[in-house]
């Protein structure tokens, strides 16, 4: 995905961020660490006052903000772009009652252009989806797989963000009715540090990677070997149990068509690399109490953990 000779790869981040993107501006130490990345697609990001993108860093200008069409805290999707892509990317297309959001990157010298969705899912059973969206979460997956059919006959497709899904290592490349990855299989095998058994998300999201030639990059890649937790909420309201439907797991990801993440051998691209970046990497303030959530200078707390890719 080179764009220019002073760009050879793209560097793209997803985070859920609980709610709080209009708390992520006037903190310069997480303005440097947001500067890392090309393109941030912020989920979960609440409704900001008077439905204005804030500012989080100079360097970064918001593409669009795609809140539900209500007042509500939780939900909403966000891309972030930095300036000198303004030129590259362009909207594409805004879901606010399922929280998708497309954008094009436009390819130079003939190469076919990439889209690149941000995702919002609440979890399976959410009043979210009486009170803010119409249908139910199954209307999100038949939206979602129209329009990554539709831009995936135009060029190459990634999706990214909350899905709320749990997939443990069930199989996500086609050819495979049962889903899972067979002996001999010639493709990168899968990990995941979250081994429960995968919920109704997470088969969507397998059925929906298994038609549509989409593969999961999380667990793939030599920054992310084990498949590393994304949810994460550290705080126990009460022995043996976490804060959170569940507890930890692995329920972010990044999905792309194949040839963006495979070699003609079916391997792993050499520079294709993804991790999800641990709370300690993050510039937070240590918890007062123990057990509570590290938090930025303006007091936010997150119990995601944000995701980068790298994509040559």
């Amino acid at each position: 995905m080179r764009l220019n000779a002073n760009h050879p790869s793209l560097r793209l981040l997803a985070w859920n961020v609980a709610g709080n993107l209009a708390r992520l501006g006037n903190d310069p130490a997480m303005a440097r660490f947001l500067n890392t990345a090309d393109i941030i697609a912020f989920s979960h990001t609440g409704n900001p006052v008077n439905n204005v993108a804030p500012v989080i860093s100079p360097e970064l200008t918001c593409l669009r903000l795609c809140s539900r069409p209500h007042v509500a805290r939780h939900g909403g999707v966000a891309i972030y772009i930095k300036h000198w892509l303004r030129s590259y990317v362009i909207m594409e297309r805004e879901d606010r009652e399922s929280g998708i959001l497309w954008v094009r990157i436009r390819l130079p010298n003939g190469e076919s252009d990439v889209y690149l969705g941000a995702v919002y899912l609440p979890p399976e059973k959410s009043t979210t989806f009486s009170a803010t969206m119409s249908g139910d979460g199954a209307s999100f997956w038949d939206i979602l797989q129209n329009q990554v059919s539709t831009f995936g006959q135009r060029g190459q497709v990634i999706v990214m963000g909350d899905f709320n899904a749990r997939t443990s290592n069930k199989w996500d490349l086609p050819n495979m009715p049962d889903l899972d990855a067979p002996r001999n299989n010639p493709y990168p095998r899968r990990e995941n540090s979250d081994q429960r058994r995968p919920n109704a998300w997470g088969w969507a999201m397998l059925a929906l990677c298994n038609a549509s030639k989409l593969a999961i990059v999380n667990g793939r890649t030599p920054g992310d070997p084990s498949g590393a937790t994304t949810f994460d909420p550290c705080r126990r309201r009460r022995r043996g149990h976490t804060r959170g439907a569940g507890g930890k797991g692995l329920i972010d990801y990044f999905l792309v068509s194949h040839p963006l993440l495979l070699n003609q051998e079916g391997r792993v691209h050499h520079m294709v690399d993804m991790r999800v970046v641990p709370y300690g990497e993050l510039p937070l303030q240590p918890p007062v109490r123990r057990g509570d959530r590290p938090a930025t200078r303006n007091g936010v707390k997150f119990d995601h953990h944000p995701m980068v890719m790298v994509i040559p």
